[in-house]
């Protein structure tokens, strides 16, 4: 305990640091998407969620290259399956909910995807919804591994 710390249940956060921890990691739509995912590959795979681009792919020449470092730092995909021997990064997964139909989010999506490309790792895009068929996750996602393979 820090000496300066309030003794006691927590209080209101003073002005100057104001963060309390999130009620949950993943909105609704991620955890059923997850809980399919985990389902159908949870035995094959790693899943990880919530994961930062720069943690998937190298910056080349990273000094002259700093602006192409800055425009992926604080990209993130939903979700990756990874190998689970190797923790080789398979497929990246990312649920389109109605914030990606603005413009904005347009081009950062098609900026994503060229990344993905260059890079050679299938991003697989899925419409965000409360429910999943399995059967459709399952073909989407398998047809991916497979052009991954």
């Amino acid at each position: 305990m820090l000496p300066w710390a309030p003794q006691g249940p927590p209080q209101k956060v003073p002005f100057g640091f104001p963060y309390e921890r999130k009620k949950s990691f993943l909105t609704q739509n991620e955890i059923a998407y997850y809980k399919v995912l985990q389902m159908i590959f949870g035995n094959r795979y790693l899943l990880f969620a919530q994961v930062n681009v720069f943690d998937l792919c190298d910056v080349l020449d990273r000094p002259f290259n700093q602006g192409a470092v800055n425009r992926i730092n604080r990209l993130r995909v939903d979700f990756v399956l990874c190998h689970p021997r190797t923790f080789k990064p398979m497929i990246a997964i990312e649920l389109d909910d109605s914030t990606h139909d603005r413009m904005h989010r347009r081009k950062r999506d098609g900026f994503l995807d060229e990344v993905f490309r260059v890079v050679g790792m299938k991003l697989v895009r899925q419409r965000a919804r409360l429910t999943y068929s399995v059967a459709e996750v399952t073909q989407t996602v398998e047809a991916a591994l497979a052009a991954a393979a």
